[in-house]
This record gives C-alpha cells, sequence and structure tokens, in this order.
C-alpha cells in the first residue's frame, strides 16, 4: 500500500463497498494517485475506465493539493481541474499501451522466433527499460526478465530504491525483440538477425513515442546499439556504460540515456574491471536522474 502523500497535488480514492467486486475493492481500498506535474499517476493505469473512478456514484473521490490541516477548508477548484486532468491523461496513455499490445500478441512476423510476443505492464512511467529479447522462460511466464538474469537485475534496481514488485508496476519494460530467437548451436541464445531486429523496432519505438519517458535504460549490447547513430561510433561497453548520453527521437522527443551491462549469468563484463566500477557508475546515475526520483 502506497503511504499517505505529504506534498504535491493528490487524488484519493475511498472505496465504499458496492460497486467493484471483492479482489478489485481490497487492490484499491485507500489509493493515492499522485499527480504532481512531475510525477506520474501509476496506481490510475490500473483501472480500466478513469470515469469510473471519478463519476461513480457508490465511491466518494477527494480531490486534495497535498494534505491540509482539519478545518483548513476544501481545496482549491483549479487543483481539483488539473488533478482531473492529469489522471484522464494518464489513463489515455495507458488506454493507448493496452491497444498497443494487443496489436503486439497477434504478431507473427518473424518464422525464425518462437512466442507468444512478451511485453510488461501498460505503464505510464518516466522512465522506460529496453532489454535484449525473451529467453524460454519469459516465453513461458508471458513476463520479462522473470528467470536468472532478470534476479541478477532485479538486485541491481533493488540496490537504488526499488523491488521487483515496484520495478515491474511503475517502469515501462520494453526490449528489441519480443519473441524467443531460439538457441545459438555453439551454446547460449542465438542473437536476433538484423531482418528480426527491423521488424521488432516498430513495437519499441511505439511505446517511446506513447509513453514519453524523460530516462531510457537500454540493457544490454543488442538494446544499446539501437541507439548508436546517436552515440560515439564503435563504442565499446566500457566506454558507454557509466555515464548519461542524450538521445532525441525521430519525432522530437528529448530523452536521456544510461545504459547498462546485460545481467546474464554467462556475462562477466560487469563481474571484473571496468565493469565492477562501472556498473555501480551506471546506477548511481540513474538513482540521481530526476525520472528515477518519480518512480520511487
Amino acid at each position: 500500500m502506497k503511504p499517505a502523500p505529504t506534498s504535491g497535488y493528490h487524488v484519493r480514492r475511498l472505496y465504499q463497498g458496492r460497486r467493484l467486486d471483492n479482489a478489485r475493492a481490497a487492490r484499491y481500498r485507500w489509493t493515492y494517485y499522485d499527480t504532481h506535474p512531475r510525477r506520474h499517476a501509476v496506481e490510475a493505469q490500473r483501472l480500466k475506465t478513469i470515469d469510473d473512478l471519478l463519476d461513480c456514484e457508490d465511491e466518494r473521490v477527494e480531490l486534495i493539493g497535498g494534505i491540509k490541516p482539519a478545518g483548513s477548508g476544501p481545496a482549491d477548484p483549479s487543483l481539483q481541474a488539473d488533478s482531473r486532468s492529469a489522471i484522464a491523461a494518464a489513463s489515455d496513455q495507458t488506454e493507448a499501451l493496452d491497444r498497443l499490445y494487443e496489436d503486439l500478441r497477434r504478431c507473427r512476423r518473424c518464422p525464425g522466433m518462437f512466442g507468444p510476443p512478451v511485453h510488461g505492464l501498460a505503464v505510464r512511467s518516466p522512465v522506460m527499460m529496453i532489454g535484449q529479447a525473451p529467453g524460454t522462460r519469459e516465453i513461458e511466464q508471458g513476463r520479462p526478465f522473470c528467470w536468472t538474469a532478470g534476479k541478477t537485475l532485479f538486485r541491481w534496481f533493488e540496490s537504488i530504491g526499488i523491488n521487483e514488485a515496484g520495478f515491474r508496476a511503475r517502469v515501462l519494460m520494453s526490449a528489441v525483440c519480443r519473441c524467443f530467437p531460439g538457441k545459438n548451436p555453439k551454446g547460449g541464445d542465438r542473437v536476433p538477425d538484423r531482418v528480426e531486429v527491423e521488424n521488432c523496432t516498430p513495437w519499441w519505438r511505439a511505446e517511446l513515442e506513447t509513453g514519453q519517458p524523460r530516462l531510457i535504460i537500454p540493457v544490454g549490447k543488442l538494446a544499446i546499439a539501437q541507439f548508436a547513430d546517436q552515440l560515439p561510433a564503435r563504442a565499446r561497453l566500457d566506454l558507454l556504460v557509466g555515464r548519461q548520453w542524450p538521445y532525441r527521437s525521430a519525432t522530437g522527443l528529448a530523452v536521456d540515456l544510461i545504459p547498462l551491462p546485460h545481467p546474464s549469468g554467462a556475462s562477466t563484463w560487469f563481474k571484473m574491471e571496468p565493469g565492477l566500477t562501472l556498473l555501480p557508475q551506471a546506477l548511481r546515475l540513474i538513482a540521481a536522474h530526476p525520472a528515477w526520483q518519480d518512480v520511487l
């Protein structure tokens, strides 16, 4: 349960126990929706329609500007309007991601890949993470980073303030490719080929333009390579990890990039120098970024 807010503009929803079933009632009881201009309404996206939240006679919604002492009077009506607009925008963005994921699940463009396609939650977030491609376990469970590499990755993020459950709920999780590319005869997973990457690129680009994040965390060489046109030419991993890079999308969206190595158990890069030093350096950059602070 998210603690009561102490600053910013918020929408507080108090469940009254008539319209929703018991499971949803427990899920949304005493949930706070933070709609400060520099934050995102993460929990708001979990409702199917925002109209039910704002207009249902069986529920009571309070729009408040920060926390007011008892008897201090109602919130400023202009803040109420701003809160409604912010939550409605969050809902529209989430619904757009839901529609995108419906199309993604039907994708069968690559005959050499094994589906069904994997995606994260439809999260409106200032932070977007882009992985490489799912493994067999991710295909089975339908969740990105759900096995060994994921355990390592989420330990990294927990060290800077957010656990796995929080990360999945608050960060837009994307990937270069959404299906399993199969095994490499020489060992490990096959790297998707150029055509497969091109086939899948429109999906993460659509997520980027829909979600409008301020920070992108590309994880692994294949993910980092998607931004190569705006990074130093033929730069090695040790020249990219541990630094923040500017990126501008084709539509003009300005985003910061903070690359990370891939957390695969087969990788030794982050277990020895220079990775042993550069990984914590990159995590400190992420932790200090305003977008990351907004998801904590």
